[in-house]
């Protein structure tokens, strides 16, 4: 979340060894561990080095859902339509025929980590396509899943996603929508630094000259 993404690939690569296939089948409540590496080359590497990462099994879940939301991210940024869609509807498919009670039981909101990935690759996809108001709606949709997720450090979903609904509204230029929502995100999240640039960016808009310098 502080943006060093060298630090983030070299720890993710560390975690990734030191989880090894046979102790997540043993332990589905590791899982989420597990497919941490995936959102940290989907944060800060290429779409290329996304598009190479090893396929987890299919039997991991959760590691594979979130596998797939990173391919589908790397698709949206090569704006190759087509494999993104493709990637989302695999994890609608985890989504709709899986039995999560392993998950349950680990009290792992399974089902809901999926659903969440499925929605916000859908807006980032719908983005990439120009489709703001598309965007919007899935991020939106994917807040009121982010926000039944129980307490967890580090939680369940990787970062607050109003920050990306709130960047959407910007380039809507619906201003106030985006100062309140980016607002709510950095009670989620103090200090964050994604959070904070676009709202300075939504100052600098409004042309509130000391508000968007206290956000700088």
């Amino acid at each position: 979340m502080g943006g060093d993404g060298a630090t983030a690939i070299e720890a993710a690569t560390k975690l990734d060894a030191a989880l090894t296939d046979e102790t997540i089948s043993q332990f589905p409540l590791l899982e989420p561990i597990k497919a941490a590496p995936y959102l940290a080359h989907a944060t800060f590497s290429s779409p290329d080095a996304v598009l190479a990462l090893k396929v987890p099994p299919k039997e991991h879940v959760l590691v594979s859902a979130l596998a797939l939301y990173a391919r589908a991210l790397a698709h949206a940024t090569l704006h190759d339509a087509e494999n993104a869609q493709r990637d989302i509807d695999a994890i609608a498919a985890l989504e709709n025929t899986t039995d999560f009670t392993p998950y349950t039981e680990w009290y792992i909101p399974g089902k809901e980590i999926v659903q969440t990935a499925r929605l916000v690759v859908t807006a980032r996809l719908a983005d990439a396509q120009g489709n703001l108001a598309a965007a919007a709606e899935a991020y939106e949709a994917a807040i009121a899943v982010e926000d039944s997720l129980s307490y967890m450090e580090p939680p369940y979903w990787y970062y607050p996603i109003r920050q990306s609904l709130g960047a959407i509204y910007l380039r809507q230029n619906k201003l106030d929508e985006a100062e309140t929502t980016l607002r709510q995100s950095l009670l989620r999240l103090r200090g964050n630094g994604w959070a904070l640039a676009t709202l300075a960016e939504v100052y600098k808009q409004k042309g509130d000259e000391p508000a968007e310098q206290s956000a700088r």
